[in-house]
């Protein structure tokens, strides 16, 4: 999917200033945009650098506190107005997007398995029909699936 709009037409100022979720995660996914990250910031990933504009936002989108909000603010103020050096912002944004990747990571894992649980209490004990048959393997293969989720969740 080439997500890029014209090469070098999406400027910074752009995205600190959109507010429509689905055109600013397109703008962030600009091949372009992010090469001229990585050569600007070579030292700092592009992708997350781009991501503090979601978080800064997108607040209410991804339950962040209001410190990993600040800390993402910092961020992209620094990449769209110069204003402060970005290596005196990353580390205190870096930290907080840790503290939050690993808290949605456990939440995530705990919906899954609760949902899982409430699948396996929809199985029917001693399928007589073959509806009932077709049920519990759809809920097998549900449960499958889920334990897949789970499995690649926890590569993070």
């Amino acid at each position: 999917m080439n997500s890029d709009y014209p090469p070098s037409t999406i400027t910074l100022l752009e995205l600190h200033n959109e507010y429509d979720y689905d055109t600013l995660c397109k703008k962030i996914m600009s091949t372009s945009l992010i090469s001229n990250l990585k050569s600007t910031y070579s030292s700092f990933n592009p992708k997350l650098l781009l991501s503090a504009y979601i978080f800064k936002n997108f607040k209410e989108n991804f339950n962040i506190d209001e410190a990993f909000h600040l800390a993402s603010i910092s961020i992209c103020n620094s990449l769209t107005y110069d204003d402060t050096d970005i290596h005196t912002v990353y580390d205190d944004f870096i930290h907080h997007f840790q503290i939050w990747k690993q808290k949605d990571i456990y939440i995530m894992r705990d919906d899954i398995q609760n949902m899982t649980t409430e699948l396996k209490n929809t199985l029917i004990k001693d399928p007589k029909e073959d509806y009932d048959i077709q049920w519990n393997q759809g809920v097998n293969d549900s449960i499958m699936k889920m334990d897949k989720c789970l499995k690649d969740i926890e590569k993070f």
